[in-house]
């Protein structure tokens, strides 16, 4: 019984491994995707001047945005930073219990949206933690995005679609976090 509760242990132990890993290497690939984007962006854009893709339904239009969505915050800078911060971290804490496929890559793709812009906030003007995110795909009558607030979208649309019609896999996560949380338990009360 002891060899198959520790068998059982280590191949929980096993499969986060697995699962963080995964969603580490998707979000990577997600944020050199945006950064290297976002340079480009930079390099072949002139601050505020319009560039039609599609005539005024879809342009470029490269911005510093120091707020939120639709530039709301633009005083509160730092606090999306903390908040980007710990939702990295929450993200990638749950990312353990994950042990479908769709979730996973939902998961990376919002880490890799969250940390994208993160990196604007921490590296670029004006100060550290408080940088601009770097904008620049206008849609007509909408904000001014990048390439991690489309992942961020995406990602979300994704995970809602995934509560409404497969509500099953939230619900593996769960089970698994909380069997994850009574092992350990379990261990302790052996000792």
């Amino acid at each position: 019984m002891a060899d198959s509760s520790a068998s059982h242990d280590i191949e929980r132990r096993a499969s986060a491994r697995r699962s963080i890993l995964s969603v580490l290497g998707i979000a990577s690939v997600a944020v050199v995707i945006d950064q290297l984007v976002k340079i480009w962006a930079i390099a072949s854009l002139t601050l505020g001047q319009p560039v039609s893709l599609v005539g005024d339904l879809v342009q470029l239009r490269l911005v510093f945005n120091p707020g939120a969505a639709f530039s709301m915050g633009e005083e509160m800078t730092w606090v999306f930073t903390v908040l980007a911060v710990v939702v990295s971290g929450v993200l990638v804490w749950f990312s353990r219990s994950l042990r479908s496929t769709p979730l996973i890559v939902l998961f990376g793709v919002f880490l890799g949206g969250v940390v994208g812009n993160l990196i604007d906030r921490l590296f670029r003007p004006p100060a550290f933690a408080r940088g601009h995110v770097v904008d620049f795909l206008q849609l007509k009558g909408f904000a001014i995005v990048n390439l991690a607030d489309i992942m961020l979208t995406c990602a979300v649309i994704g995970l809602v679609l995934i509560m409404l019609f497969c509500p099953r896999q939230f619900e593996e996560v769960s089970a698994a976090a909380k069997g994850e949380s009574s092992a350990a338990r379990a261990d302790e009360h052996a000792q």
